[in-house]
């Protein structure tokens, strides 16, 4: 019988190091990815919440440039009559309102601009100035994105 000399090949100590090393890297890896979809998870919260706003900020201010009266009650409710046409040469109007529920949405008369909002509306009569606020959270903890934006929209005079 002949005993191989010269073997080539890898010791136990060397396969446990390299496993070692490879476990590092896997784990390396794992983290970056976890952490990069959180990020993007961040991101996509944060143009959803922007997306929002802007579709609340065009819709209010549409229609208070198409009212005929406009009026606050408190900071947080937006009450307006807007122009719909002539009915036998008289003007007609549609009452709307923009007010923050005790849930914290953003309501347009009973349909929802924003789930998780925050929103403050000032009206100047002397100047035919409005002011509002509005934010928008999408998601939570430490994934939520947030945008906040003020407007202020100077009213033609009635």
């Amino acid at each position: 019988m002949k005993l191989f000399t010269g073997q080539h090949g890898f010791t136990l100590l060397e396969m446990l190091i390299a496993i070692a090393i490879t476990g590092i890297i896997c784990a390396a890896a794992a983290v970056g990815i976890n952490q990069l979809m959180r990020i993007d998870n961040i991101s996509m919260n944060h143009q959803k919440a922007v997306t929002q706003i802007q579709s609340a900020v065009d819709d209010i201010s549409r229609n208070v440039l198409q009212s005929q009266t406009i009026s606050v009650t408190g900071t947080t409710t937006l009450s307006l009559a807007v122009y719909t046409g002539l009915n036998n040469n008289t003007p007609t109007t549609t009452p709307v309102i923009y007010s923050l529920t005790a849930g914290g949405s953003l309501q347009k008369n009973t349909i929802v601009l924003i789930p998780a909002a925050a929103a403050t509306f000032t009206w100047n009569q002397a100047t035919n100035v409005l002011t509002f606020t509005l934010t928008a959270t999408v998601g939570g903890g430490s994934s939520a994105g947030s945008e906040t934006r003020s407007t202020q929209i100077n009213v033609r005079a009635p």
